[in-house]
């Protein structure tokens, strides 16, 4: 019988795989894939679909997202060394998502690109993600596009950058191709384009 853990972020890299390639097509690798192996001691990540990112997904229960928030992005800076990559990013599955919100949150500790005073810190993983995946601004924040909603991860553990995958991928885009994104209309499913 299969460990459903596994199966579980399995399914969660086969989900991250398609959803950046639909994301990001014009800095994708070809054969976008997850890596065989993952895991093992010189792990170099979950997936290959950047040519200089170490990329860990974490798929965990709602009431364990900041562990696996904060575990992606330090595990991912890990796998950056061991592949001798220049980037390090944590995906993580926000879980129930509705269509239309957002569903990956990114989780860093070095971000490609300045984030200059962009960041907003936060102590309380719950608050962080409120105003992460809210694209209303709620707690009176103001309003932000998904590129420019990062949420600085303080409090108990590894201070770590939380965002929308598009903030992300703004300062990754950045590093690239020396330009900001632009991004394309949100389609019915939710998703941004980088144009």
């Amino acid at each position: 019988m299969a460990n459903p853990s596994k199966a579980k972020g399995d399914r969660a890299e086969r989900e991250a795989v398609a959803f950046l390639i639909e994301q990001s097509p014009p800095l994708v690798v070809p054969r976008a894939m997850r890596k065989l192996g993952a895991g093992r001691k010189e792990d170099t990540g979950d997936l290959h679909v950047f040519t200089d990112v170490a990329i860990q997904v974490r798929n965990l229960a709602l009431k364990d997202i900041g562990l696996a928030l904060r575990s992606a992005a330090t595990d991912a800076v890990a796998q950056a060394r061991n592949g001798d990559l220049d980037y390090a990013l944590g995906l993580v599955p926000y879980p129930r998502a509705r269509s239309g919100t957002v569903r990956w949150i990114a989780s860093w500790l070095t971000s490609p690109a300045d984030l200059g005073d962009e960041a907003v810190e936060f102590k309380m993983v719950s608050k962080a993600l409120d105003w992460v995946r809210d694209d209303e601004g709620p707690y009176g924040y103001l309003t932000r596009p998904r590129q420019h909603r990062v949420a600085h991860l303080t409090g108990t553990g590894t201070p770590v950058m939380v965002a929308p995958y598009e903030a992300w991928l703004a300062r990754y885009v950045l590093t690239r191709t020396g330009t900001p994104p632009v991004f394309g209309r949100l389609t019915t499913a939710g998703r941004v384009g980088v144009a």
